[in-house]
């Protein structure tokens, strides 16, 4: 390389390495400055020949990693031929022990990337100042003295041969081969002792090399000393110049110390592939470098899907963000990090882990990289987990769970074994010997069983024992031992549960067959017997024909009296029958369902007139849905309790009766329906399953303006608008799937009538076998009456304009007098009035809101009570910003219910925030969801809500004119839950504060 470049030329860059994108911005950030020409390659060898064939190179700058050779071994090449020629080795990485061998190599500067800030503006400006040095330099400085300093200077052994002989070597290359001075080494040979080569001699090497064959050649040698020791060495031969002549520079660099580092790393890396935890290491900025077998198994990564990303693949979203703030400032600041941690596999599978985190540094402290280890406690968590389980099993278990040691001395017993032998939950039973609980007699039932576990064996036996109440409990007891780690027994443990119901149990069983007989026979009569008094004596009958009951009988009722009675198995005449039906005794069965009656003997239902034995008596309201039928009575046996499985079977009894009575009057109706459906003048229509007209009132004729006969076989597209006519047609299939009643209206086009709105009603029509065989529609023209709500919604409109205007007004002439006013009664004045003003627009605002709620009210639909109460809870926040409110809501929560409850709930926690005697009220809301129901509960600590205000929440009435604004507010809570089919509850806490809970139930036949 020679140099004709003029001053103004441009100075002349070459950068080595093999990362494209570092090449790439190493174009991109250098070549934009006017006096920089740059040249990137990616091997040494490269370079070499890019020097060796140009003019003129200004500076070199060189990554230490290189796929022929190391940035060291291309400073030591350059160095011999162009001892000034400037070299900055620009790296990602590097260490004190490299950093002193690029210096004594000659390196000008030496920059690792990640501890310059700018580092491309760093590197500009070292590139500008080593050219600027290096120009002066070359005019005063002898380059055969230099290169001989180089020599020297340079850590590794390094030879100079010419037509294979050796014509120079450092004090290096001596040490090397344990020599004093050349002439011991030329004596051995043009080339310097090496071992047999293996595939290309030394010699050719050089030889090729010298030629111009070849830019370099690196190898791996062993250099023999004159004392016949080795050394591995990496050999590097290149082309250079010596006096003017072709030479072969050769730098022997020891690889004694890498092999053994190797061997460590080696070792090190076996180490952690062995250890069975989860290993992997990141650089400074976190990216992962490296991870074992251990962290692919236990994470499901493989190394190729988590080298190159960061450990964020591992956040399970369960740890907070604090958390990770305080890792990442634990370990930058030095420190080793170790804590619990859960993290997400790759399959999504949680999973837990002791971590433990620990940055490496070099020798400066600076953080090079972070080692994480970690140990899979996920088994261990489910361990905890099932014995927390297991503590609370024995915690809440209805068994008697208790442990004894050899000598009979209390270890443990549970809340229920406490509660049976009357001991105190507090209580430290390890002061007590079973002695102290048990009777004498007790302990001697229970010493053979004891004697036979703590020889290893389990014992299972029954027995009865007397609680703290006094009663006898029939106990099934098992015994097994208690063994430490080493298998030596300890003591007993005992499990005891009360079976004292079990020969109730087996009792039930036999009752079944019994439960069958009666419920078939009933069927059967009800099925086989048309009339229904004839039917209802039958049942009665079969009824009291059974072991399990006595007396019966049946009322049929109307206007709360009894119009129909039959009796089996008693004394009493139908006269006494109807007299014991009183309005009292109706009314409380009616009211409850179901009434069990201590004894039928006395008052207050008596149903015996002669001195009877006293017995007790169970008495079911037959009903179908709303409609209510009669009541049915049966009396027990003589000194027999009724239970709950003969309560059962005689409810489903009177179900069954209850709907085939329901059938009964379905066809009663039925048989009145086209005699009704004539004089009365609203359309009304039978249809069957394709939507055909069968029966039509005179009403149906005038408004589609054909005789019945044209009707019949025809449906709604013979006589209106088709549009409309499809909306019917899909609300007459809708009633048919899902045999339920709808209301709906519509807007028809009739031929003679015109535009005519109708609001009907459809249901379901069933035939002799209770299957659906079409639609039954009562229609009304409710034209007018829409009109007149479309203006009445106007006039409100209007009038609620003209109020919101004229209460600005108001509120700014109470501002007015406050602003101009001296006076301090004048200035309380003008608050009272903007607060009034304030209190009626909300007033207004209400009274607009259940305008809107009665004129159209909202469907029930599937809502999601966690996001409609957080709606809520911003409308809220939207006007009270300083006021916070503490939540508890789980994901998700769906219930049938209207969008009105959104104006419920929205209600309910203005008027908390309102009524605060504090400027910083606290309001919790909470919503609890299960299997049938879900409910959100809104608490403060208020003075309680007055009763007056409370009954507003339960009143079904209309709006009282007295209301005010917040009696307003709640009357619109109470009808937005009813009209959702929902409850309210409200809970007085003390010392004060209100809970009102709101709870709607879930769509249980359509879950989502």
């Amino acid at each position: 390389m020679t140099d004709d470049r003029t001053s103004t030329d441009a100075l002349s860059v070459v950068y080595a390495t093999h990362v494209a994108a570092d090449k790439r911005q190493f174009q991109e950030q250098l070549e934009d400055e006017i006096r920089l020409n740059v040249r990137t390659y990616s091997t040494a060898s490269e370079v070499l020949e890019y020097v060796k064939t140009q003019n003129h190179v200004d500076c070199i700058v060189s990554d230490h990693t290189l796929p022929d050779l190391n940035g060291i071994t291309l400073l030591q090449t350059i160095r011999v031929q162009y001892p000034e020629l400037p070299f900055i080795l620009f790296t990602d990485s590097g260490d004190e022990k490299l950093a002193s061998r690029a210096i004594s190599s000659g390196v000008t500067d030496y920059v690792i990337k990640s501890q310059v800030q700018d580092q491309w503006e760093k590197l500009r400006s070292l590139i500008i100042e080593a050219t600027s040095y290096y120009e002066t330099r070359q005019a005063v400085t002898a380059p055969e003295l230099t290169v001989k300093s180089i020599f020297q200077a340079s850590p590794d052994p390094m030879a100079v041969v010419q037509s294979g002989e050796l014509q120079y070597g450092n004090e290096e290359l001596l040490s090397l081969f344990n020599a004093e001075s050349l002439a011991d080494l030329a004596d051995r040979g043009p080339v310097p002792c090496f071992d047999a080569e293996l595939e290309e001699s030394t010699p050719e090497i050089i030889k090729s090399v010298q030629q111009g064959e070849r830019v370099l050649k690196q190898v791996e040698r062993r250099a023999v000393a004159l004392d016949g020791t080795t050394t591995a060495v990496e050999v590097t031969a290149t082309a250079m110049r010596w006096n003017e002549r072709s030479a072969v520079l050769l730098i022997c660099r020891n690889l004694s110390e890498r092999r053994e580092r190797e061997a460590q790393l080696l070792q090190f890396r076996k180490a952690i592939e062995a250890s069975g935890h989860a290993v992997y290491i990141t650089d400074p900025e976190g990216t992962i470098q490296y991870v074992n077998e251990a962290f692919e198994e236990i994470t499901g990564y493989e190394a190729s899907e988590a080298l190159g990303s960061t450990p964020r693949i591992l956040r399970s979203g369960q740890m907070s963000d604090e958390y990770y703030e305080t890792l990442w400032g634990t370990l930058t600041t030095g420190e080793i990090w170790e804590e619990r941690v859960i993290n997400r596999r790759k399959n999504s599978e949680i999973y837990y882990a002791h971590q433990t985190i620990a940055p490496v540094t070099d020798i400066d402290e600076n953080i090079t990289a972070f080692v994480a280890v970690q140990h899979d406690i996920t088994e261990q968590k489910r361990r905890e987990q099932e014995l927390r389980q297991y503590r609370r099993a024995a915690q809440n278990t209805d068994d008697l769970l208790t442990a004894v040691d050899r000598n009979y001395n209390f270890l443990f017993a549970n809340p229920r074994y406490r509660e049976f032998h009357g001991l105190s939950p507090e209580a430290d039973v390890s002061d007590l010997a079973l002695s102290d609980v048990l009777e004498q007699d007790e302990v001697k039932q229970v010493e053979p069983h004891l004697t036979t576990v703590l020889e290893g064996k389990h014992s299972t036996f029954e027995t009865v024992r007397t609680d703290a109440e006094g009663e006898e409990r029939r106990l099934n007891v098992q015994y097994f031992p208690l063994q430490n780690e080493n298998g030596d027994i300890t003591g007993v443990g005992a499990s005891m549960r009360d079976i004292t119901e079990k020969q109730e149990l087996i009792k039930s069983k036999q009752q079944l067959a019994e439960f069958r007989r009666v419920m078939n026979n009933v069927h059967s009569s009800l099925v086989r017997i048309d009339s229904p008094q004839d039917a209802l004596s039958s049942v009665t009958n079969i009824i009291a024909s059974s072991d399990l009951f006595g007396c019966t009988f049946f009322a049929l009722t109307s206007d709360w009296s009894s119009e129909f009675v039959c009796a089996s198995d008693t004394e009493l005449s139908q006269q006494d029958v109807r007299e014991f039906h009183t309005h009292e005794y109706l009314n409380a069965v009616f009211e409850q369902g179901i009434l069990k009656i201590d004894d039928v003997t006395t008052e207050p239902f008596k149903q015996h007139i002669n001195e009877q034995p006293s017995h007790q008596g169970i008495a079911i309201a037959i009903s179908y849905e709303d409609e209510q039928f009669g009541v049915l009575t049966v009396h027990t046996p003589t000194e027999a309790d009724i239970v709950v499985d003969e309560i059962e079977l005689l409810d489903q009894l009177a179900d069954d009766i209850g709907l085939v009575l329901h059938n009964y009057a379905l066809k009663q109706q039925y048989k009145t329906f086209q005699e009704i459906a004539n004089w009365i003048d609203d359309p009304i229509m039978l249809q069957d399953l394709d939507g055909n007209f069968e029966v039509v009132n005179d009403g149906v004729s005038d408004y589609a303006g054909l005789t019945k006969s044209e009707l019949r076989g025809n449906d709604e597209f013979a006589f209106m608008d088709s549009e409309t006519a499809k909306r019917i047609q899909e609300m007459k299939e809708r009633v048919v799937n899902d045999e339920t009643v709808i209301n709906y209206e519509v807007t028809a086009d009739l031929p003679q009538k015109g535009i005519r709105d109708f609001s009907t009603v459809r249901y379901p029509h069933y035939d002799n076998s209770g299957s659906v065989d079409g639609t039954v529609a009562i229609s009304r023209d409710v034209t007018e009456i829409n009109e007149y709500e479309a203006q009445m919604k106007i006039m409100e409109r209007v009038l609620r304009h003209n109020v919101r205007n004229h209460m600005t007004v108001i509120n700014g002439l109470a501002e007015h007098i406050q602003s101009t006013t001296a006076s301090s009664s004048a200035s309380d004045y003008a608050t009272k009035i903007k607060e009034h003003s304030r209190q009626l627009t909300n007033i207004v605002d209400k009274e607009r809101r259940i305008t809107n709620l009665l004129a159209d009210p909202p469907p029930t639909i599937i809502i999601d009570l966690v996001s409609t109460t957080e709606a809520a809870l911003t409308r809220i926040h939207d006007t009270y910003q300083d006021v916070s409110v503490s939540q508890d809501f789980p994901e998700e929560c769906l219930v049938e219910g209207s969008v009105a409850i959104e104006e419920a709930i929205t209600e309910l926690l203005e008027n908390a925030i309102v009524h605060a005697e504090s400027d910083d009220p606290r309001i919790e809301v909470a919503i609890d969801c299960d299997s049938t129901a879900g409910s959100v509960r809104i608490s403060d600590s208020n003075p309680t809500i007055p009763e007056m205000e409370r009954e507003i929440l339960w009143d079904t009435s209309k709006i009282e004119p007295l209301y005010h604004g917040q009696g307003l507010g709640l009357w619109l809570v109470n009808h937005s839950v009813r009209e959702s089919e929902g409850s309210l509850t409200f809970q007085a806490n003390e010392p004060q504060g209100n809970e009102i809970t709101i709870q709607l139930s879930k769509d249980t036949e359509n879950p989502p």
